[in-house]
């Protein structure tokens, strides 16, 4: 009975790696990006806007950055960081803006990291990811990147870079990532 355990256990550890990986931390600084993040989108857009409950993972943003000229800017070393510390899918357990309606990702996504663009064209929102937020080690610049989609034909990927000034993070810069 003892080694029936020890092999189900050994399954499930093979069969979810995800669920042994640690999620990175999460602060409140985070969740003052993010929300600086939706207001630019939401500019931009003029549509409601529904975000996705995990974070963009590296795998998704490091292979558009390829040979792009932008990310050889000043951004470069906040881009690195970036990637660094989105090796790991964060969860958003809550809101992080009341206006923002908070979406699972799995009623978008059909296999892995392949979404289903009716499901998304049907919300009548325009659907957004967040990478986790990094920031410059003198606290001045933040970089958080995004992806927006409305359906297959109405999507795109930025990275968003913000100053700290005296009214709070303002949108500096882009680094536009691709646009469908």
């Amino acid at each position: 009975m003892k080694s029936l355990v020890v092999v189900i256990a050994l399954t499930l550890s093979i069969a979810a790696p995800s669920a042994r990986q640690s999620q990175p931390p999460l602060s409140s600084l985070d969740l003052e990006l993010w929300k600086v993040t939706l207001q630019a989108v939401s500019r931009e857009n003029g549509r409601p806007l529904a975000l996705l409950n995990e974070t963009l993972p590296a795998s998704e943003i490091e292979p558009r950055l390829r040979g792009r000229q932008d990310t050889d800017s000043p951004f470069r070393a906040l881009v690195e960081h970036a990637l660094s510390r989105n090796d790991k899918v964060a969860r958003i357990s809550s809101p992080v803006d009341p206006s923002v309606e908070l979406v699972e990702i799995a009623s978008v996504r059909r296999v892995g990291f392949e979404f289903d663009w009716n499901a998304i064209r049907a919300r009548g929102q325009r659907v957004v990811g967040l990478s986790l937020p990094v920031v410059t080690d003198d606290g001045t610049r933040a970089l958080v990147f995004s992806w927006t989609a409305g359906g297959f034909d109405d999507s795109s990927g930025a990275g968003y870079v913000f100053e700290k000034r005296q009214e709070g993070w303002t949108l500096a810069s882009y680094i536009v990532v691709w646009v469908t």
